[in-house]
């Protein structure tokens, strides 16, 4: 892990996530995948949220929102832009593979867009997953974004 926070340390995630049509495609393919579960007072965790483009904006759609970040200096930039925005958003540095700070069935959704496409293992991946199963509530979304190579 200790590389992964390396290489995303002053790393500049907005302009890569915003600068290409192929990443404004995938961003509009996932929000209208997760618009029927995006809605006010609902409970949203986002595991590897980096700076914060998908958590902001579900805040900002009414949502209750609890994000975690790996990277230390990437929680620091979505502190800052929950901040400037004044969003309730609750924020934690720490590895989607294991989040105790969140409760067994607590949330509505769990989108998962980031991390298994870093993680190294089989078994790194599965942990994610199985984080997600638990703090979703029974019959809650957990929504995934992997390469095919993991499937």
């Amino acid at each position: 892990m200790k590389d992964l926070i390396a290489q995303y340390t002053h790393a500049d995630e907005d302009s890569r996530l915003t600068r290409q049509y192929i990443t404004q495609m995938e961003y509009d393919t996932t929000m209208h995948l997760l618009s029927e579960y995006i809605k006010p007072g609902k409970k949203v965790c986002e595991l590897g949220a980096a700076t914060g483009r998908y958590s902001l904006i579900f805040a900002e759609m009414g949502c209750n929102v609890t994000s975690v970040e790996l990277v230390p200096d990437q929680v620091d930039i979505l502190t800052r832009k929950a901040r400037a925005r004044s969003l309730d958003v609750a924020i934690h540095q720490g590895s989607a593979c294991e989040v105790p700070f969140i409760d067994d069935n607590s949330q509505d959704l769990c989108v998962i867009l980031g991390p298994l496409y870093h993680l190294k293992t089989e078994s790194e991946r599965l942990q994610v997953i199985q984080e997600a199963e638990r703090i979703v509530k029974p019959g809650g979304i957990v929504a995934i974004a992997t390469f095919l190579a993991f499937s």
